[in-house]
């Protein structure tokens, strides 16, 4: 009879071997396909969120700026990103994005940097990761339903020439269903 050692601990049975070694594959393969939805999700933002517009030309940017607060305090290192409530879908559409500083405040990008957004009704979605170096994971430290344009409960107009939006709070009970911007 030989001996089955897994992880330097002996095993009774090549049943109990086997269930082992599968329960530890299986550990490994759910930390990978959490690892790979994590950067899927990083690498659509990432592609969708400089599109340019479909006929080619660029549409006029109007400056924008904000805050996103968690609480009342000032929620540093989100993404804010505002998704057109109309025409979302279509190639090219504009998504005009922001990363908040250390005092949540942001100046959003449509097509060079901090050059605001164009005219239009939006959907606001803010996101926040952070990095486990230890399991190269990333997790998301905001609710869902704020990174969904769907269930955000936050949005904003921006309007020709200036744009001031009105502060963007996480975790406050009178935000459902409220309205950022203007």
């Amino acid at each position: 009879m030989r001996k089955l050692v897994l992880e330097g601990q002996k095993v009774k049975s090549e049943k109990t071997y086997r269930r082992k070694k599968i329960n530890r594959y299986q550990g490994t393969c759910q930390e990978k396909s959490i690892l790979i939805r994590s950067f899927l999700i990083f690498c659509f933002i990432l592609i969708a969120v400089p599109s340019c517009s479909k006929s080619g030309k660029k549409m006029a940017s109007n400056p924008a700026r904000g805050k996103v607060l968690l609480g009342d305090q000032p929620l540093a290192g989100a993404l804010v990103v505002l998704v057109p409530k109309t025409g979302a879908d279509l190639p090219g559409a504009v998504k005009p994005s922001g990363e908040t500083a250390q005092d949540g405040t942001f100046e959003l990008t449509s097509y060079k940097p901090k050059d605001g957004a164009p005219e239009g009704e939006y959907k606001v979605i803010i996101s926040k990761f952070d990095d486990d170096t230890k399991t190269h994971t990333t997790k998301s430290l905001l609710p869902p339903l704020y990174a969904n344009p769907e269930t955000t409960p936050f949005s904003a107009t921006i309007q020709k020439g200036s744009n001031e939006l009105t502060p963007f709070v996480i975790g406050a009970s009178n935000n459902i269903g409220g309205r950022g911007g203007r």
